[in-house]
């Protein structure tokens, strides 16, 4: 079964998995604006695109489950929001089954907690062939996005 996870913000990321294997992750795009950055819609769509042209079709794809938080400005929380629907539109104009997942439910699941170092030591120890998208501690993004797959085919 192939399985893309998504984590949608702007230092997310989108893996997809074909059983146990890890095929692809790739950063959510952003581009620059004059304040801060934001989600550049074209090249997520043609990345998703290059995606399934190179992998095939995906079976399921589990987006999570996020909102904004009392913490952020209203401009973070608008393009928060306008990342997840960005994402959720370019799995739904390929006519992918999409499933929602909170962190908690998924973390829980896989037995990881709010800390988004142990998603990346696990995503580590899981794939240790595809060491190369988990080297970084910025790449808890790619982890996260490949463990909410991981999440997906386990349902």
């Amino acid at each position: 079964m192939r399985v893309l996870g998504c984590d949608p913000g702007k230092v997310g990321a989108i893996a997809l998995i074909d059983g146990l294997s890890l095929l692809r992750v790739f950063d959510m795009p952003v581009t620059a604006l004059k304040k801060g950055t934001t989600l550049d819609a074209h090249t997520l769509n043609g990345l998703v695109c290059e995606m399934l042209n190179d992998c095939g079709p995906v079976d399921l794809a589990v987006i999570e489950r996020v909102h904004s938080t009392p913490q952020m400005g209203v401009s973070s929380a608008f393009d928060f929001g306008r990342s997840f629907g960005l994402v959720e539109m370019a799995l739904i104009a390929r006519g992918i089954r999409i499933e929602y997942v909170t962190p908690q439910r998924w973390k829980g699941a896989l037995g990881l907690n709010a800390d988004k170092s142990s998603s990346l030591a696990l995503a580590r120890a899981k794939w240790p062939d595809a060491e190369e998208w988990f080297r970084r501690k910025k790449d808890e993004g790619r982890a996260e996005s490949a463990l909410i797959a991981e999440y997906g085919r386990r349902l």
